[in-house]
């Protein structure tokens, strides 16, 4: 009745209710409905031409639809809206993932990717009973340092100079006496 007919849009396009035209639909893109494109990684397509990219320090995979769809690349945690450096004492191994705290007695700089960007606090090292614990993903096993030695923090003790010797878990040359 009317004289008016429906018509079915292209795939990947839609229409809005009493819509004319058609459009390209949401994680699609291009200015001719019949010829929708998949939004392309790190980008998100809302809908119709438009092809936004994601913001700094982020990724998406293609078809993302809203900036939601843009996640952090590992190194960042998102705060306030924004990819921000992961904290410092944390890494954040994964895209769109939560920080993760270093191990007991290890911190990091900000922007730790993984617990192997996680150094022993001074006066422990990955040293224990003369031999050295690799780090591991999830981050270093950090012993106290051993007498004699000093650990200034990192992965390796240092000896005391010849004929001096330190107490357990010395973080300094300076902790080194004469004997």
């Amino acid at each position: 009745r009317g004289g008016a007919s429906i018509t079915r849009c292209p795939r990947h396009s839609t229409s809005g209710r009493g819509a004319t035209r058609c459009r390209c639909a949401a994680g699609w893109y291009g200015s001719d409905p019949a010829r929708c494109k998949l939004c392309p990684r790190n980008r998100y397509c809302v809908g119709g031409a438009s092809v936004r990219r994601c913001p700094a320090h982020s990724t998406s995979r293609p078809g993302g639809t809203q900036e939601d769809a843009c996640r952090c690349l590992p190194g960042y945690t998102r705060r306030n809206g924004r990819c921000e450096k992961c904290p410092a004492g944390f890494f954040c191994p994964t895209v769109g993932g939560k920080p993760v705290k270093c191990p007991a007695r290890s911190s990091s700089e900000a922007g730790a990717k993984d617990g192997r960007d996680c150094d022993c606090l001074k006066g422990f090292s990955q040293w224990n009973k003369g031999n050295r614990v690799a780090k591991t993903r999830a981050g270093p096993s950090c012993f106290p340092c051993a007498a004699g030695y000093y650990c200034p923090g990192g992965h390796r003790p240092s000896v005391c100079p010849a004929d001096s010797t330190s107490d357990r878990g010395s973080d300094s040359a300076r902790d080194c006496t004469c004997k």
